[in-house]
């Protein structure tokens, strides 16, 4: 419900701005235009900055991929490491971006589901020992081997660039789907940075990682591209999957592991090699561009999967009823369900690229969506310039960080600060993004030293229950030294000293005083009777000496 009045909110907001009901008193043509020119620079202002790295960071992948296939020769010469994902596509946000490399070996190392299992600890072995020689080539750290995943990999760090990489072996079609979406976004520089936006703002959002329940990159990428094909009128791209790959276009290199991995070249120039242009004179804003395409979601996730490729009813979308995995029922009734290009529904093995949503992280994500498309309204409709770009600003503000569900019991049970071997501090969940989910993370967060607190800065506040038990305390004490002065006072009276009494006559009440005293010492922990009880042990004792000397 909460979802749907918004929606009718934001309607009617247009609706009234399209009759001339203007908030600034000027004319409502010019002043919808002028905020969706600013709300577009903004959103340009921010694909650029997320493409600052796209030229810079291709040579220092290389050398990554480099090293790494000279260092995996010397156990297997034929082996080959090639780059995919966003490093491939040109997709890349940021400069902390992983690398994604596919390892291709010898066809006897990956014959089976449990020969690529073998095949992360055969690599992660010859790794650490090319570093164990000595060889100054190879430098890695950070190293976790993950080999009962859906897709098994390496995780580690490139020491000599300082780059995280996911090294995978047998993703040949991983490289085959990101040089598609680089056609894809070739044809059209408004889809890439449509996808270059959206990636941003799921990234900002915490809403990209599938460990936790979330969609990956990958997917939010391939729905940017389907939006494009189905989403806009007239389509904003050209089909590069129709089943007729009779003419001359065609790429891709036939079959990949049983899959269909041809697409059609469209006579699409390859991908730039240098930053695309602003795309700011197109007819499509990039402001009204990502508006539909939040809206698209909010309206077709329900009963349709996404794809990329034209089916039977003629669009880019079919029935969740038809998914098949492995003769299991789908999962995709209650969340967003996505068609992988090349594992697709009729292929061996249908991939469905929604499958990692869990509902808690889908419910959120919907959400997300209504707030995007709520600032983004915000900002066409603003008053001012600067109101536009505020709205811009909190779309992709990043959210607070939340510990995962997927994080381990120790990370959830800390508290406080750390410090590693490099003098850096971090919280429990800073120091599972850093390191990873390695079995070996737990060891590194025990050794690690608690960060040192400043004295100064530490300032120390008592409630007023302290305050109160402190006062009761106090006047209990004064009570306590009264009566005791008393007590001495009965034995000076009758020609003794205080303490000095003949036993075995004052046993009871060296005993009684002394229970007083300790008491009275004790009476802050919580002990039955609290302070009060001590001033009537001494009252006892009084009055035990009193009877003995009357």
């Amino acid at each position: 419900m909460r979802i749907l009045a918004s929606f009718i909110v934001w309607q009617a907001a247009i609706q009234a701005a399209s009759e001339g009901v203007c908030s600034s008193g000027l004319e409502p043509t010019q002043v919808c235009k002028t905020m969706v020119s600013e709300c577009t620079d903004a959103l340009h202002q921010v694909v650029r900055t997320a493409d600052t790295y796209f030229v810079e960071l291709s040579t220092r992948d290389e050398r990554v991929r480099a090293r790494l296939e000279a260092c995996l020769r010397h156990r297997w010469i034929t082996a080959r490491v090639r780059i995919f994902g966003s490093s491939a596509s040109g997709l890349r946000i940021g400069h902390s971006s992983d690398v994604d490399l596919c390892v291709t070996l010898p066809p006897h190392e990956m014959r089976t589901a449990q020969h690529k299992k073998k095949s992360i600890y055969a690599i992660a072995a010859i790794m650490e020992n090319s570093m164990q020689n000595g060889s100054a080539a190879w430098a890695y750290g950070k190293m976790e081997k993950i080999a009962h995943a859906r897709v098994p990999l390496v995780k580690c760090l490139d020491l000599h660039d300082g780059v995280n990489c996911d090294i995978v072996p047998g993703a040949e079609v991983a490289v085959h789907n990101s040089a598609l979406l680089a056609a894809f976004c070739a044809q059209q520089p408004l889809c890439r940075e449509l996808i270059l936006l959206v990636k941003l703002w799921a990234s900002r959002r915490r809403l990209n990682s599938a460990r936790d329940g979330g969609l990956s990159s990958y997917g939010f990428a391939l729905t940017c591209i389907h939006f494009c094909l189905a989403g806009t009128s007239p389509p904003l791209l050209a089909d590069l999957l129709s089943p007729d790959k009779a003419a001359e276009d065609v790429s891709g290199g036939g079959s990949c592991h049983g899959f269909d991995v041809r697409y059609r070249r469209r006579n699409v120039p390859p991908p730039p090699s240098h930053l695309p242009s602003p795309s700011t004179k197109l007819p499509l804003e990039l402001s009204s561009l990502a508006t539909g395409y939040f809206e698209y979601l909010l309206t077709h996730w329900q009963e349709d999967v996404l794809s990329l490729r034209p089916h039977a009813s003629g669009t880019y979308r079919f029935r969740k009823a038809e998914w098949r995995h492995a003769g299991k029922k789908s999962t995709a009734a209650n969340r967003l369900s996505i068609e992988d290009p090349f594992e697709t529904a009729g292929s061996h093995t249908p991939h469905d690229v929604g499958r990692t949503l869990t509902a808690e992280a889908f419910a959120g994500l919907k959400e997300e969506w209504m707030r995007a498309v709520e600032l983004l309204r915000a900002s066409m409709s603003a008053a001012t310039a600067e109101a536009a770009r505020d709205a811009i600003a909190e779309l992709i503000c990043p959210k607070p960080p939340v510990m995962p569900v997927s994080a381990p019991k120790w990370a959830k049970q800390a508290t406080g600060r750390r410090v590693d071997d490099d003098g850096n501090a971090y919280t429990a969940l800073e120091f599972l993004e850093y390191y990873g989910y390695g079995p070996e993370v737990a060891k590194r967060w025990k050794q690690a030293a608690p960060e040192p607190r400043d004295e100064a800065e530490v300032l120390v506040v008592k409630p007023e229950a302290t305050h109160a038990r402190d006062e009761a305390r106090d006047e209990a004490e004064l009570h306590l030294r009264a009566l005791t002065a008393k007590l001495e006072a009965v034995h000076l009276d009758h020609g003794g000293t205080f303490g000095d009494v003949p036993a075995p006559a004052s046993a009871p009440a060296r005993s009684a005083m002394g229970d007083a005293q300790h008491d009275g010492r004790r009476r802050s922990r919580g002990r039955r009777g609290g302070p009060r009880r001590a001033p009537q042990l001494a009252a006892v004792a009084i009055a035990e000496e009193h009877s003995r000397y009357g």
